[in-house]
């Protein structure tokens, strides 16, 4: 967004730039929070699959599912982009590669009813 505005003005887009840097600054904390927050929430209460409720839910489950494994694959996805990026042969490696596995972890996830 920064970038289109910078298009059209180039001194506001300069002047928006630093807000545009803190959101994303904000935006990452509050990502690895949430994965962190997860797999704590995981661990903490895995004991809780012993009770007979959770047998039918399959809550601890789904947490995993929804919220760890997704976030797992897009966190190393981003980092295996930025690794080629930074050796410079992004442009060798094919791009379905790299744009595949969200899609198809989500399918899986759709089909398993979550």
């Amino acid at each position: 967004i920064q970038k289109l505005i910078e298009d059209i003005n180039k001194d506001v887009g300069t002047a928006v730039a630093p807000a545009f840097a803190v959101g994303q600054v904000l935006f990452l904390l509050a990502f690895t929070g949430y994965f962190v927050w997860a797999i704590v929430v995981l661990c903490l209460d895995s004991g809780a699959m012993d009770c007979d409720c959770a047998e039918d839910s399959w809550i601890w489950l789904y947490g995993l599912l929804a919220l760890v494994i997704p976030t797992a694959l897009g966190t190393i996805m981003g980092c295996i982009k930025a690794g080629l990026q930074l050796a410079k042969v992004d442009d060798k490696v094919p791009p379905v590669f790299i744009s595949l596995p969200p899609p198809v972890t989500m399918i899986t996830l759709a089909i398993l009813g979550i």
